[in-house]
């Protein structure tokens, strides 16, 4: 049996047109992107810190200015440490630091003078007109999100009408409003439909539907119950699908998958290099990477760094990612004093280098499914330090290749920590035998051939 597998983008074509009008109608920024700051009519003196400037100085790192705007006013990076000059109430400053932390309601401006004089300055946006702050975060439930998904979930249909012919078998990513609504549609069309579950627990989607909404959540089982077949990444949610009566026979587990070829131990001489130009060094790096969301239990990391630091003093924290969480997190380092070692480095595009340049991987999360940022940095070789909920313990043996402590517990996990922080030797066991899981058993040779299995069985009379 031969299977023709293509993944449609929407494409924006007159052909299309119907279902690119949805999109139009709904406008929304993407999340996890940076606040864009851009001054209004009303800009004003402090805006003027590197005005004209084409680089500034970040740290002692050149970045260039990312202008909102044609008119050369510069982009106020959040959360970071400009040193230039700054001209404010009409003073010029000179040599001094500035740094931002853009909130959802105000902008915090901290500055430090020549002579040591320390000043905040709070901009509060119905106050002064100063910035248009835009940054949207889909994790949040609200009606913005829900017409968003609506909007998805029709031009979907519109796209799925269109290509009819041109395929047997629908994969879903996700259980939830977007297969409700086309579920009918592809039954229409007589397509077979799967849906992979990659979250547990969060009433969102299939395997945690069971008297939620007030009723609603078991009459959405019941339209799900139509699919032809669910992708279960860990034995939670396979549980999960089971509770909320899906037949096991319609249930198979693949896990999540990572490519090893983007995905790899670095040598030691490329490790040292990278160490260096990521302004790490010689530094033991502890790293985290993931969404700055409640679930992912970034202030129990920073706890628990807290603890190690005096123990530690050469250690790093290197916490990589966006959120609403973000400033929060940023907030309680500096509460915790223990800024001098943390290190946010925000929403990073390709996080391979870093974590080639790092030395331990901590996941502090209270709730996951099959974490890709776990798999990724064990297939770097790092030793993970993570909780003992969900997915992770489907990867995870304890001691074997790597920690397992406690969700919300700061202490534990700074025990886990300390670990690999005082004991070289079984960092490197660890690592090694981190790598090994994955080449074994998560990579894209290993979990392909079993969805290439689904599909033909889906197609087999």
């Amino acid at each position: 049996m031969k299977l023709n597998l293509k993944a449609y983008l929407m494409p924006f074509t007159g052909k299309t047109a119907a279902a690119a009008l949805l999109c139009l109608l709904m406008p929304f920024s993407v999340g996890g992107q940076e606040p864009v700051a851009g001054p209004s009519s009303a800009y004003a003196e402090l805006a003027e810190w590197a005005y004209g400037q084409d680089q500034v100085l970040v740290n002692g790192l050149q970045y260039y200015n990312r202008n909102p705007s044609s008119l050369g006013h510069p982009y106020l990076m959040d959360g970071l440490v400009h040193q230039g000059s700054v001209s404010l109430r009409g003073k010029q400053y000179g040599g001094l630091w500035i740094k931002y932390d853009i909130h959802d309601q105000h902008v915090e401006v901290e500055y430090q003078t020549v002579n040591g004089a320390y000043n905040q300055v709070i901009l509060v946006n119905d106050r002064i007109n100063y910035f248009t702050l835009e940054k949207h975060y889909f994790e949040r439930l609200n009606l913005v999100n829900f017409m968003t998904t609506l909007t998805f979930s029709f031009s979907c249909a519109c796209l799925l009408l269109w290509h009819r012919k041109k395929y047997a078998i629908i994969h879903f990513h996700g259980a939830s409003i977007p297969l409700l609504i086309n579920l009918p549609v592809a039954k229409l069309l007589g397509k077979k439909v799967i849906a992979k579950i990659a979250s547990a627990k969060l009433g969102t989607e299939a395997g945690a539907l069971q008297g939620r909404y007030f009723g609603l959540g078991n009459l959405m089982i019941r339209i799900l119950l139509r699919s032809d077949g669910f992708v279960a990444t860990t034995k939670e949610i396979e549980e999960g699908l089971l509770a909320d009566g899906f037949p096991a026979r319609k249930i198979m587990r693949i896990s999540n998958f990572i490519d090893s070829d983007s995905f790899s131990p670095p040598g030691q001489d490329q490790k040292s290099g990278l160490k260096e130009v990521t302004g790490f060094r010689e530094s033991p790096i502890v790293i985290f990477s993931g969404r700055f969301i409640e679930r992912k239990g970034i202030s129990y990391l920073l706890h628990a760094w807290k603890t190690l630091q005096c123990d530690f003093p050469k250690a790093r924290l290197v916490l990589l990612g966006d959120g609403p969480l973000l400033l929060g997190m940023k907030r309680l380092s500096r509460k915790l004093d223990i800024e001098n070692s943390v290190q946010f480095e925000g929403h990073i595009p390709m996080v391979k280098n870093f974590l080639q340049a790092s030395d331990i991987f901590v996941l502090p999360s209270l709730q996951e499914g099959m974490p890709n940022a776990l798999l990724e940095a064990m297939a770097c070789g790092l030793p993970p330090v993570a909780t003992r909920i969900g997915g992770v313990e489907d990867i995870i043996i304890e001691g074997e290749n790597g920690i397992l402590v406690k969700p919300g517990d700061a202490a534990d996990l700074a025990a886990g920590l300390r670990k690999f922080l005082a004991d070289h030797d079984l960092l490197e066991t660890i690592a090694s035998k981190a790598q090994q899981t994955i080449r074994d058993h998560y990579t894209l040779e290993s979990i392909v051939p079993r969805y290439l299995s689904l599909y033909k069985s889906l197609l087999t009379p």
